[in-house]
């Protein structure tokens, strides 16, 4: 999951839901298609097999954290780790879970057991072959972690069933275990991390994936080198990979017009149109992952109040915000879930703008009690929820609620969200994975996404879906689910977004996740 008003934010965010919040969340930074083990990727980019060698200079919009995938919650960590680090599974491009570091994985007929048989001949960088003992110890660090165990709640044991075999035993059926096992963040590592302290592993991880860590200068670069005995014959294409973190969005566009850095993360979308028409760079857009919202706190009597909740759902316009604060880039939302993800509902339309009916709805919301006045809080300098924040208050002031606009600190808006300390506030997210699961977790896990609302419909909703075998009864839960939060009215969602990342024409081979992430295993330069 990577919460996404500031996503240079999201590790605060994270780390705060865990101490606060006992965090239910499936995830953080990440994204399904993130293991560098197949480099698929979203559509887009040059599919040009690459020269082999040479050095990626990489522009990154924070510099990673922590390398251990079991402690890491920030996406830049993830997108450097993923690299090193590698995954039973994966989700492909097209969304489907393909095996990694499994060859296989075999239910029993109730679902209660796994059977996981490993790939044969592979190793660590190190040189130590892959055994199953490494499976079980990196399992059973994911289960017990603090940010993802929600994850893998109904797991009871993870042992060894011979060198190269590891069996997953549940609690209750578990038919979904594949698709979570695809997190980036439930990578393999080696038994013990190989002799280090998870404090060690975090500055130095030792992986199967296609590159090593040569060196980290913290605060200035990442050098990933390439991995010699990558069990994927001629891969990879490159030699190293050194990641930056250019101290502004300004800077790291800059640099990537003055052939300084390679690729750059998340260029603002003021500047995406710019970046598509110069000469020499193009632009690699994921799909739709990020969902972003307007969140009713309903602690405040305002929003208990159905018809004021009503009236700024039809009041919001929705095609102004994605036009203006967004640059176009996206689209208008119905589903609070991100069109990303499987069973993601396309019947819930976005409302059609109706301010004549919003405003009978607060003028008698107001003869009941209510006072029409709130604070919309928002990131200060974050320059999509100030322009976004301005059209809401526009649209509401127009219905007869009058909104004073709050900028605040962005790490100190992310504590007033997890404490429930705010009226109103702009808010995004991305998933990890395209299981519906992690979405439904994180709602439920936030306090019902920071709205303090009722998680009781969710947790019934999600608990029957995780158990239930037949897809189509799946897909009726979660169509519930997202009918659930589109018909309360506490969050209204607002815009989808892709991932976005500015390349220079010379990079050939590169593309991201189905989420959004960057795979750099099939990258390299053009001949």
């Amino acid at each position: 999951m990577r919460i996404s008003t500031d996503s240079r934010w999201c590790a605060v965010l994270l780390l705060m839901a865990v101490a606060v919040a006992g965090l239910l969340v499936t995830g953080c930074g990440g994204g399904t298609g993130g293991s560098a083990a197949t480099g698929g990727g979203s559509a887009g980019g040059s599919a040009e097999t690459p020269v082999p060698g040479g050095t990626l200079r990489v522009g990154e919009y924070s510099e990673a954290i922590n390398l251990n995938p079991f402690e890491a919650v920030d996406t830049p960590s993830e997108q450097v780790f993923m690299q090193i680090i590698e995954t039973l599974y994966q989700t492909a491009p097209d969304g489907k879970v393909e095996p990694v570091l499994a060859e296989s994985a075999k239910p029993s007929d109730d679902y209660r057991k796994w059977t996981v048989q490993l790939r044969k001949g592979v190793k660590f960088s190190d040189g130590r072959p892959l055994t199953a003992e490494d499976v079980v110890f990196s399992l059973d660090k994911i289960i017990k972690s603090a940010g993802w165990s929600s994850m893998y709640e109904a797991i009871s044991d993870v042992r060894a069933a011979g060198p190269t075999s590891v069996e997953v035993l549940t609690k209750q059926p578990f038919p979904g275990l594949v698709g979570v096992l695809a997190l980036p963040f439930a990578g393999i590592v080696e038994k013990n991390y190989g002799g280090m302290s998870a404090k060690e592993f975090a500055t130095h991880p030792v992986g199967t994936g296609p590159f090593v860590l040569e060196s980290w200068q913290h605060g200035k670069a990442i050098t990933l080198a390439k991995n010699p005995t990558y069990w994927q014959q001629g891969k990879p294409y490159l030699e190293k990979i050194v990641v930056t973190a250019p101290a502004s969005d300004e800077a790291r566009v800059l640099q990537l017009k003055g052939e300084q850095v390679d690729l750059i993360a998340g260029p603002p979308t003021s500047q995406v149109a710019g970046l598509e028409s110069t000469p020499g760079i193009r632009v690699e857009k994921s799909p739709n992952d990020l969902a972003y919202y307007l969140v009713l706190n309903m602690k405040n009597p305002l929003f208990e109040n159905p018809k004021v909740r009503e009236a700024i759902d039809l009041a919001v316009d929705r095609q102004a915000y994605v036009k203006a604060a967004e640059n176009g880039v996206g689209e208008v939302a119905g589903s609070w879930m991100p069109s990303v993800v499987d069973y993601w509902d396309e019947s819930i339309k976005v409302p059609e703008r109706d301010p004549a009916k919003a405003k009978a709805l607060v003028a008698e919301a107001v003869k009941e009690g209510v006072d029409p006045n709130v604070s919309l809080m928002i990131a200060a300098g974050d320059a999509t929820s100030n322009i976004g924040s301005q059209i809401i208050q526009e649209n509401l002031e127009e219905i007869g609620i009058k909104v004073t606009i709050s900028p605040i600190d962005s790490s100190a808006k992310i504590e007033a969200e997890l404490e429930g300390d705010f009226e109103m506030t702009i808010e995004g997210v991305s998933t990890d994975i395209v299981d519906p699961s992690e979405m439904a977790g994180l709602y439920i896990g936030l306090n019902a996404f920071f709205t303090q609302g009722s998680n009781a419909t969710m947790e019934k909703l999600l608990g029957k879906a995780a158990i239930e075998p037949d897809k189509a009864k799946v897909a009726q839960l979660y169509q519930e689910m997202q009918e659930y939060v589109a018909e309360e009215k506490e969050l209204i969602s607002l815009s989808y977004k892709p991932w976005v990342w500015g390349v220079r024409e010379d990079v050939v081979g590169f593309r991201l996740s189905a989420v959004g992430l960057p795979i750099f295993m099939n990258a390299g330069f053009g001949r």
